[in-house]
């Protein structure tokens, strides 16, 4: 019972990245991690027009290869939504 209930959570997980990896993307050893932009440091999300909902929010850097347009994978923290954004439309939060 508890076995199918995980492989049923694990299937869905599996389904969701593939959906959200589903656009073509760089391979992984073209890509290098964007400067300033490591897997998972917190980045604010500004200037965007078509989601401009998201300007001003929080967002964690996912690691996925940059996509051939060259935007890249973020969490947003607010809402745990991901999103292809460019990477002029983050601003890196400096650690002190």
């Amino acid at each position: 019972m508890e076995q199918s209930r995980l492989a049923a959570a694990a299937a869905k997980a599996r389904a969701a990245m593939l959906e959200f990896g589903r656009r073509t993307v760089r391979r992984a050893s073209e890509t290098a991690d964007p400067p300033g932009l490591p897997d998972r440091d917190t980045v604010k999300i500004q200037g965007l027009q078509a989601r401009a909902d998201l300007n001003g929010l929080f967002a964690s850097v996912l690691n996925l290869p940059i996509r051939s347009d060259g935007r890249i994978g973020v969490k947003v923290c607010a809402s745990e939504e991901r999103v292809w954004i460019r990477r002029e439309n983050t601003v890196p939060l400096t650690r002190e």
